[in-house]
């Protein structure tokens, strides 16, 4: 059903200066992710996927390469296994980067092994899992100077591209107010029990990575946010917890924000909210004007202002939409290419050497990564603070048993968390 929908989404495309040829780390049989961005690359004329480690099963990871027409030798179930031999291609050959489309908590040694190895990296958020981990990755990617990006494609809309300029042109006057939400139905029910393998991982803590559609989410909406506004979070205050009976990690988490410059607002992450299907929606407000945005309809803002007109603003952005209520947020015209034009940028620099300008760049650099991360950090610490201590001999990882979120103490008022962003070594 996904892979009829990204195949009708299969229109226009770019052209690289010389063929560019990746690897792909994940993404395998049950992957949402994998065809979404196969489909991707898969616009850009001169990208070529020639090879991958589609899953740690041999036989599915054979089995992928196959339909994907990878000659056999180019297809493994261990990653470090296909890093080690692309290290060691003739320069004809040569796989310019590796793209990771693993679990959450996969993130992090994969693309260490990747910097390790010389070989860079575009991977999908989180960036990383913990504060620790992320301030590794910068480190690391510091030390090697092999490039690493995460695939976080909203600069590539068009509107809202429109819409940080209005911003930081100062139509909208002083920021006072946000409401930021990424929510989705596809987890109303319990699709992991059902053979869904991308809700699977995502229930599944040693997979997730601890924090459930905060790991997921916050990164979404905290870049969203910064990105247009200019402003950074410094204090939130969260409540998340798991909506549907049964699970472990937080299916839903509502956050009260701060911004050090006074402007307030919220952030909303579901995947278990019914009848939602537009992915991220903001609106942000200030003393002259407001924006309203979703990405389920790309090509268009409002524009509110304070005296009390307001317009439409329209684009050719092609559509938003997600057909399919039991499949996460992505499988679109719209997003598959913004998606498509971060890779060929990554890809163009990579085969050019021309770096895109901070104003370019589609993604997250290191830098950014590790703040998205930070802030996440932030909201689960918030969210720990309504969980009773942990008992001796128990998991000290963030819900990692039902029994904890059982002894929540859903009448303490949600605890203000300052985002500690971590240091680096020197």
């Amino acid at each position: 059903m996904t892979r009829n929908l990204i195949r009708d989404c299969m229109i226009g495309g770019q052209r690289l200066p010389e063929t560019v040829r990746y690897a792909m780390i994940g993404g395998g049989a049950g992957s949402f992710m994998g065809p979404v961005h196969r489909a991707a690359a898969g616009k850009i004329q001169g990208l070529e996927l020639a090879a991958g480690a589609f899953s740690p099963s041999a036989q599915s990871a054979a089995e992928c390469g196959a339909e994907l027409g990878l000659p056999a030798d180019m297809v493994f179930a261990n990653y470090r296994k296909l890093l080690r031999k692309c290290a060691a291609l003739p320069p004809a050959k040569r796989i310019s980067f590796v793209s990771v489309l693993t679990p959450n908590a996969l993130h992090y040694p994969v693309a260490m092994a990747a910097l390790d190895a010389g070989m860079p990296v575009l991977t999908e958020k989180p960036f990383a899992c913990t504060p620790d981990e992320a301030a590794n990755l910068v480190w690391k990617q510091r030390q090697t100077g092999v490039p690493l990006l995460t695939a976080m494609p909203y600069r590539a809309y068009s509107m809202l591209r429109t819409a940080k300029g209005m911003i930081d042109a100062g139509e909208l006057g002083e920021l006072r107010r946000f409401d930021f939400s990424f929510r989705t139905q596809w987890m109303a029910q319990r699709v992991e029990n059902r053979g869904n393998r991308s809700a699977l991982w995502r229930t599944d803590v040693h997979l997730n990575g601890g924090g459930g559609v905060v790991t997921e989410c916050t990164a979404h909406l905290q870049h969203a946010f910064e990105w247009l506004s200019g402003l950074e979070i410094s204090e939130v205050a969260a409540d998340g917890f798991p909506a549907v009976p049964g699970r472990i990690l937080p299916d839903e988490c509502n956050v009260l924000a701060r911004t050090a410059s006074g402007a307030r607002g919220t952030f909303s992450m579901s995947r278990a909210a019914i009848g939602h299907r537009e992915g991220l929606a903001f609106e942000i407000s200030g003393d002259k004007a407001a924006l309203r945005w979703r990405q389920s309809d790309p090509a268009t803002m409002r524009l509110e202002r304070a005296d009390g007109t307001s317009h439409s603003l329209t684009d050719a952005t092609a559509s938003g939409v997600t057909a399919h209520p039991d499949a996460p947020f992505g499988a679109n015209a719209a997003f598959i290419d913004a998606l498509s034009a971060a890779y060929a940028q990554f890809a163009a620099e990579l085969s050019t050497g021309r770096k895109p300008s901070p104003e370019e760049r589609i993604g997250l650099t290191p830098e950014e990564g590790l703040r998205s991360v930070a802030v996440s950090d932030a909201v689960l610490r918030s969210v720990a603070s309504s969980l009773p201590p942990i008992a001796a001999g128990e998991s000290s990882v963030l819900s990692t048993s039902r029994e904890i979120y059982a002894r929540r103490d859903d009448s303490a008022a949600p605890k203000w968390t300052k985002v500690e962003m971590p240091q680096l070594r020197a």
